[in-house]
């Protein structure tokens, strides 16, 4: 029943800024948050932030009620097209606004289920008590698909499946010949053929969705002669034995890789872990050569701008290329210069990049508007209606 106003949105953002809310460190460095009218905000920089829209149509520029006392631990408060009915663990009911200032809801209610593991929301779903079973594995995906009256649907993510590097100075790919030779020696366009999580090739430390992205799986092509040439620069005994961590889930690849490794006359050790949490903890501690992992945050590549991160990877023409694009006063500035920092990374070999990662669910026939991408960070309801 209150009326949102540009004083709720300096409020909001001077709360997000204060209290150091998700997403706040994201607004850059602000000089100062005004309200010349009930309509108008005025954010001053201190300096260029192209990424400032972004995040403020993200989690930090969420707009609170200034005027509430709600605990939002235990209710809501909001202005979109779904007001909450009830809530708690298990299950979150959403009712249509209708005193929505935008088009109404399709749905007068909609429901959210969460299940304590994918195998108990796929027996809800094939017990026709769900209409959107999400997010699944492929497997899970394709199996529900093959059940009479559900169909099997899928997305693109930020998720980049790749092979870390580990550019550490104690590491063999601190060397970058050893970095360019692996990456010609491994296949990495078959593997994303094969993959069933598998958007499409990836090539760069940028997916499809983000700012700056350009298709750099051609770098690299696989060309195993190329990889054995530069080779031979080593001697025999010059590269010490490599090891390759990999979660279960990604067995095969990892298997791939070795065998990939191995044509380039270098011993490998390959070490299957039981997750991918087990994969990060070992990146974290430093103690890997290479680390097949997933990157899933939007502006993730910034991770390759100086050697602080878990790839210790520096080079002057990448940060200086990153630097650049932090510096655009435009959008086509922005993107452009994203797109030369990631070329500079992916010609440098910081890592291998081998594909774009698919968001996989399952709907019941009848069931429209509903939403394909991105959906393990944003799922828009307001379309959904059953037919």
């Amino acid at each position: 029943g209150h009326k949102l106003d540009s004083s709720d949105v300096v409020w909001s953002l001077q709360n997000a800024v204060n209290n150091h809310y998700v997403g706040a460190d994201q607004l850059g460095d602000l000089k100062e948050i005004t309200n010349p009218n009930a309509n108008t905000v005025v954010i001053t920089l201190a300096k260029p932030n192209p990424r400032l829209l972004r995040a403020l149509a993200g989690r930090a520029g969420i707009v609170y009620d200034a005027e509430s006392k709600t605990n939002y631990a235990k209710s809501a408060v909001g202005s979109g097209p779904f007001t909450v009915s009830t809530a708690d663990q298990s299950q979150i009911a959403l009712q249509r606004n209708d005193s929505y200032w935008g088009k109404k809801a399709a749905s007068s209610q909609v429901t959210l289920y969460y299940y304590a593991n994918e195998e108990s929301m796929a027996d809800a779903m094939k017990a026709g008590k769900i209409s959107m079973a999400l997010p699944l594995s492929a497997s899970t995906a394709s199996e529900l698909g093959k059940t009479n009256g559900i169909t099997a649907d899928s997305g693109i993510s930020f998720d980049k499946v790749m092979l870390a590097f580990n550019n550490d100075n104690n590491s063999p790919f601190s060397d970058e010949q050893i970095r360019k030779m692996t990456r010609y020696a491994i296949d990495a366009k078959t593997i994303a053929k094969n993959a069933p999580d598998a958007y499409a090739p990836l090539g760069g430390p940028i997916s499809p969705l983000e700012d700056g992205y350009e298709d750099l799986s051609g770098l690299y092509p696989y060309n195993l002669e190329q990889g054995q040439r530069m080779r031979t620069y080593f001697g025999v005994n010059y590269i010490a034995p490599i090891d390759i961590l990999v979660p279960k889930e990604y067995e095969s690849i990892g298997n791939d890789v070795k065998t990939a490794i191995e044509n380039l006359n270098i011993n490998t050790n390959l070490e299957v872990l039981d997750s991918a949490a087990d994969v990060t903890e070992r990146m974290n501690a430093g103690t890997y050569n290479i680390a097949l992992t997933t990157m899933s945050d939007e502006g993730d590549a910034s991770v390759f701008d100086n050697g602080q991160s878990v790839f210790h990877f520096e080079n002057g023409d990448a940060q200086q290329a990153y630097a650049n694009a932090m510096a655009a006063t435009n959008d086509n500035d922005y993107q452009a210069r994203m797109r030369d920092y990631a070329r500079a990374v992916s010609e440098n070999a910081a890592s291998d990049w081998l594909y774009t990662r698919k968001n996989f669910l399952a709907v019941s026939d009848g069931l429209q508007g509903y939403p394909k991408n991105l959906t393990d960070r944003l799922l828009p309801l307001n379309r959904l209606t059953l037919h």
